[in-house]
């Protein structure tokens, strides 16, 4: 299978490739976006900075004197090829902002927002393309999943909180592909990225006894798991809509463990969406994982218990 900046590629107009080719011979394993500004510098954003290019395609974290620039041009070719001159799908996809890509990959665009009753109905006239790369990590979840068992086939709900790009859903996929080794799992991917899957075959390894319902809400996905696969436990990503809560506690009464992500920066007042926060304080989750990038994108700061807010592991060694 191609990497993630080859799948990404693609997508990019050639010259923009050319370029990109260049760098491969660098250290690019910890690439997370490549943006895409009309009339900017063309950049490439790692977990240790962002980095830019010469006109001599010298590869740089200081931006050079004269950068390779991002033209209009080169943003309209991006969206042919990502949309397929499909203007049906172009209107359809775009009222979410963003366009989930093959390998679980994300293109996240920026430019004249139409609307529709005050509601989003498609962006026009773009001006940027963050291309967000998904990544494949084995092993990352084994240091949470031991605090995450509480028997044979049964699995404390948990609960994962980060700011964005922190390793969020790399984790739940990991952890999907470890329990899945021993439990049924079901993953509710309502944006394709746990599983990356492609005409229903996911690009990433989450396990052996893990079945997928791809593009799903969580609502409906919760419903139609419970009913038709008995998952022993339930993964989704980026919970706090509206709805949400009742779907997950729908989960939780019918026996299944529930692990879930959302973005926050901790626990405490503001740690994310209204539902969010009152699933926490009644206690829906034993276990809360707390995510940051103190020693890189994915790092575990902390993993508490969710009913008394106890420390059972910390960054620092601390372990209960």
């Amino acid at each position: 299978m191609k990497n993630g900046l080859e799948q990404v590629m693609g997508y990019l107009p050639l010259r923009l490739c050319a370029v990109l080719k260049e760098a491969a011979a660098a250290d690019l394993s910890g690439l997370e976006e490549i943006r895409l500004r009309a009339g900017k510098p063309f950049m490439l954003c790692t977990g240790s900075g962002d980095f830019f290019f010469s006109e001599h395609r010298k590869f740089s974290s200081v931006l050079p004197e004269k950068p390779v620039m991002v033209w209009q041009n080169d943003i309209s070719s991006c969206i042919s090829a990502l949309f397929e001159n499909s203007v049906y799908a172009l209107n359809h996809e775009l009222k979410n902002g963003y366009l989930t890509l093959k390998g679980g990959h994300r293109a996240g665009f920026c430019g004249r927002a139409v609307l529709s009753e005050g509601s989003l109905a498609g962006i026009k006239e773009f001006s940027s393309i963050n291309f967000r790369i998904a990544r494949e990590h084995k092993g990352c979840g084994l240091k949470v999943e031991r605090f995450l068992r509480t028997g044979p086939g049964r699995i404390q709900n948990a609960l994962i909180i980060s700011p964005p790009q922190c390793g969020k859903t790399t984790l739940l996929r990991d952890l999907a592909r470890i329990l899945g080794g021993s439990v049924k799992v079901g993953i509710i991917d309502e944006r394709s990225e746990i599983a990356g899957c492609v005409h229903g075959i996911p690009s990433f390894d989450v396990g052996l006894r893990t079945d997928i319902l791809d593009g799903c809400p969580k609502r409906q996905g919760m419903e139609i798991l419970l009913r038709a696969m008995s998952p022993d436990v339930i993964i989704t990503d980026e919970i706090g809509n509206s709805g949400d809560r009742e779907a997950l506690m729908a989960a939780v009464n019918a026996g299944a463990g529930v692990v879930a992500s959302a973005h926050g920066y901790g626990l405490g007042p503001g740690t994310g969406r209204r539902e969010v926060e009152e699933m926490i304080a009644g206690g829906l989750f034993g276990r809360i994982i707390i995510l940051g990038r103190s020693q890189g994108p994915g790092t575990v700061e902390e993993v508490l218990d969710g009913r008394d807010r106890s420390v059972l592991y910390r960054r620092d060694g601390y372990v209960a």
